[in-house]
């Protein structure tokens, strides 16, 4: 109980953006003056707002608001608002890319370029909402070079990413392009905050962001499997060494975060529910291993058994559990 309580205790300054998770799942927003900002652009543009990625918008916005608290707090400082709104622009860079390379089947190099095209009439809306977001963001960040390092690095892993779709992958393969996809984005994100980013910081983060995707990867098997996108998890015909792989990130990620004992254990404990999520997430599909003679096959699973649904009682139970134990 002691240890759900200190659970529950270093998350509670996170608790305004869990509810902003919510509300955007039941179709909300929680950033309405900055999406309006877009959504003038637009207007004066004569755009039409491409409100179909308000759902992609809402994921990234939130989960850049976790990242951006979880750094803040280990560094000891306030997040300022200039830095959230700064990390904000980009990740709706990000998340019209995405929508922009999906329909398109554009690589980031051609949206790159379609950004920077003088000729407005050969740019997609999103691509022109792209440039607006991106002028904004050099116009006021703190390091350029470290922006346009990282935003290049991130750029060149979400161009890899697009291999997920080719079946000759290698483990070591897709786990480079699992950690360099999200970990690049991370740092990416960090370079918003205006405390400079160095030392044991680049491979924590890094190693961080490796471990998100891998939690995406997991929580997303019945999409990617659709999507005929190969992953580490969907790949795996043994869920029991994806989960070995799964904790020896958990691990690697705590242990190269060097910052005060107190501030670490504080982050520790934020990290912890979404972990045990994913442990849930995991044990369902020992289960269906374990039916199906020890080979985990997703291909051969319906979706209601690949979707880990959280908001099942059973789950949120098996959620706590793993919380109590720690594994």
């Amino acid at each position: 109980m002691w240890i759900l309580i200190r659970v529950l205790g270093a998350n509670l300054p996170l608790l305004k953006i869990y509810r902003a998770r919510w509300r955007y799942m039941a179709g909300g927003d929680s950033h309405g003056h900055f999406l309006d900002e877009l959504r003038t652009f637009c207007r004066n543009e004569g755009l039409a707002w491409p409100a179909k990625i308000e759902k992609r918008l809402g994921y990234y916005l939130t989960g850049v608001d976790w990242f951006l608290h979880w750094m803040a707090g280990l560094l000891g400082k306030k997040l300022l608002i200039a830095e959230r709104q700064l990390a904000w622009q980009m990740a709706v860079m990000f998340a019209l890319g995405d929508e922009v390379s999906e329909l398109g089947e554009k690589v980031q190099a051609d949206i790159q370029q379609a950004v920077l095209e003088k000729d407005k009439a050969k740019q997609s809306p999103e691509e022109r909402l792209i440039g607006f977001v991106y002028q904004q963001i050099i116009s006021t960040h703190p390091d350029l070079k470290t922006f346009e390092k990282y935003l290049s690095l991130a750029l060149q892993a979400q161009d890899a990413s697009l291999l997920q779709k080719a079946a000759s992958l290698s483990p070591e393969q897709l786990r480079k392009i699992t950690f360099d996809k999200c970990g690049y984005a991370f740092l990416l994100l960090r370079s918003s905050l205006h405390t400079p980013v160095g030392g044991y910081e680049i491979d924590a983060i890094y190693r961080l962001g490796g471990l998100i995707q891998l939690i995406n990867d997991t929580f997303d098997v019945y999409e990617d499997c659709q999507a005929g996108i190969h992953t580490l998890p969907n790949t795996a015909s043994d869920i029991q060494l994806f989960r070995k792989e799964f904790e020896q990130a958990v691990a690697d990620v705590l242990n190269a975060v060097q910052a005060p004992a107190p501030r670490k254990k504080r982050f520790a404990l934020q990290l912890s529910p979404i972990v045990a999520t994913t442990r849930v997430c995991l044990w369902q599909f020992e289960q269906l291993q374990a039916r199906s003679c020890g080979i985990f096959r997703p291909e051969a699973y319906s979706r209601a058994e690949l979707i880990c649904d959280m908001e099942k009682p059973a789950n949120l139970w098996r959620a706590v559990t793993f919380l109590r134990k720690g594994s």
